[in-house]
């Protein structure tokens, strides 16, 4: 599963964004996704974790905290991680992060432990086929897709 986002009328508004960070509990400066204006293109663009496969952040993992689950989301194990950064450091794309207050690396893993857990259900993930960026753009300019 990934996020893909159609760039075409967004209008950059952050409702993406701050949706994360609320589900997540991110502290202020600690972000799982970004929206930023592309002046080239002129047009805004979302940036997240790409999903990808044979993930360099896994390889880069010594604790295998790093992990593709079943639907092929790339997660990390809060209980293994040991905050070492080589993933955040593996990351061709940037777009990872390190919680200073958690002592770990954070990254978009489209909410798999949300949309997988059923302790964790809120209004957002009643269906658990949504993602809170997905739920709280207005203008549906993202999808969370396989």
């Amino acid at each position: 599963m990934r996020i893909k986002h159609i760039s075409d009328g967004c209008i950059g508004c952050m409702a993406c964004v701050v949706a994360c960070k609320e589900q997540h509990l991110l502290p202020v400066g600690v972000n799982r996704c970004v929206i930023e204006y592309h002046e080239e293109k002129r047009r805004f663009i979302w940036r997240g974790c790409r999903q990808c496969k044979n993930a360099p952040c896994e390889k880069a993992c010594d604790s295998h905290a790093v992990y593709t689950a079943p639907d092929g989301t790339v997660v990390i194990d809060r209980e293994r991680c040991t905050g070492c950064g080589k993933c955040i450091a593996a990351c061709p794309f940037h777009v990872m992060a390190y919680d200073e207050r958690a002592q770990q690396a954070v990254k978009c893993d489209t909410c798999y432990i949300k949309r997988t857990t059923e302790h964790f259900s809120t209004n957002v993930f009643d269906n658990h086929e949504t993602t809170a960026c997905v739920a709280a753009c207005p203008f549906d300019r993202l999808e969370l897709v396989r």
